[in-house]
């Protein structure tokens, strides 16, 4: 799963055109991209969506949602070429997370796991969205100010 973004402002998207005429917005989308991956590892350490809100608590274990493993969280991973961020993971649970699910069996009644050192079989598993990766007002203005910050050096050059 990833998510790409682009700038949209007016006064920012005139100096990336100006910069992509001279070919520097590659360090744009490289401080860009950096800075959304900063902000989907803390949104981990603050189990917390990129809006601030909290994360659904664990029911069956002890710990902070997201983090038994770190598997996760530390497979996310930032590119950036010309024209383009990406922030994204390739675990396959990710979007599972990410925008929750309902687990159903694919064969017979019951989906049948062990929790505790117990086997419990269940119909369904109802897995909460608790979402990592996506754009806030904390991203976006974290965002605003690498665009400034950049279109400063772009100017000066």
């Amino acid at each position: 799963m990833s998510i790409s973004f682009e700038l949209d402002a007016k006064d920012v998207n005139a100096l990336i055109d100006k910069a992509m005429r001279f070919g520097k917005t590659k360090s744009l989308m490289e401080r860009t991209g950096r800075v959304a991956h900063t902000d989907t590892l803390m949104n981990f350490r603050r189990s917390q969506t990129p809006h601030g809100e909290q994360w659904a608590p664990i029911t069956h274990r002890k710990g902070k949602p997201l983090l038994n493993t770190n598997r996760l969280r530390n497979s996310i991973m930032m590119d950036a070429s010309d024209d383009e961020a990406t922030v994204g993971t390739n675990v396959k649970y990710a979007a599972t997370h990410n925008f929750g699910a309902t687990i159903k069996p694919k064969n017979g009644k019951y989906l049948k796991f062990k929790i505790g050192g117990k086997f419990v079989q269940v119909k369904q598993v109802v897995i909460p969205a608790r979402q990592f990766l996506g754009f806030g007002d904390r991203l976006v203005r974290k965002i605003e100010t690498e665009a400034e910050r950049w279109a400063e050096e772009i100017i000066d050059d």
